[in-house]
């Protein structure tokens, strides 16, 4: 149980958003920053440990849902490679080798596991959720994939605003997929519109890619909603 997070309940105000799909929460700081305004909270995490430590942290706030699987788009099971980081950076891809971390000998997998793999369609439809009111995906190079699944609900705008860590150029994991910010275009320009870029924390009509970095956040709003 984290005391700075009920303190920093104290001055929340009352949710004014219903769903959050937070997928890689790692140990919960960002998704503690924005928790609070949703009604109903469903945060996925592959690392058992951090699973567990989340589940811990969050136990006073009902409305949160952790689940630990990794989120791949089929149910089953896969490897997920923790990092020699403290376990961030962790992903069911490896790095590639000319990452400078990794030419440096400061990055490297430290343990592979198996955890359960997840649909997140099945396990949405299970609970009954129509809508998302913000998706945010921080799963280390697999994020274009995964979002590729809920390719229906973006056809039909029932995601309200996504955010998720892209890759500038080529994805930094090797052995995964396309995670580049032209390839998250060509899936979302139709309906949505890129409203912010940057690290982290990320403000609406800010484009500040992080100099030096292989990645940053990017975030996209349904564009029904800007123009309403």
């Amino acid at each position: 149980m984290n005391i700075l997070d009920r303190i920093k309940a104290l001055f929340e105000p009352a949710p004014d958003r219903d769903v959050l799909v937070y997928l890689g929460v790692h140990r919960g700081k960002g998704l503690s920053r924005i928790c609070g305004r949703y009604r109903k909270v469903y945060c996925f995490e592959a690392n058992p440990k951090m699973a567990e430590k989340l589940r811990r942290r969050f136990a006073w706030r009902k409305h949160i849902e952790v689940v630990q699987a990794a989120v791949t788009g089929v149910d089953g099971t896969v490897t997920f490679n923790i990092s020699s980081r403290n376990g961030a950076a962790s992903s069911v891809g490896k790095f590639s080798e000319d990452f400078p971390g990794v030419q440096s000998g400061q990055l490297f997998v430290s343990e592979s596991i198996t955890v359960p793999s997840l649909d997140l369609n099945r396990f949405l439809c299970e609970r009954g959720v129509s809508r998302i009111s913000a998706y945010v995906s921080d799963i280390q190079g697999y994020d274009l994939t995964v979002l590729k699944t809920m390719g229906k609900w973006i056809e039909e705008g029932r995601i309200d605003e996504i955010t998720s860590e892209v890759a500038k150029d080529r994805n930094i994991y090797g052995d995964l997929p396309d995670n580049s910010l032209q390839g998250f275009g060509m899936l979302l320009d139709a309906k949505y519109t890129l409203v912010a870029q940057g690290w982290s924390i990320l403000q609406d009509g800010v484009f500040a890619p992080p100099q030096g970095a292989w990645e940053m956040d990017c975030r996209w709003r349904l564009t029904s909603l800007i123009q309403s």
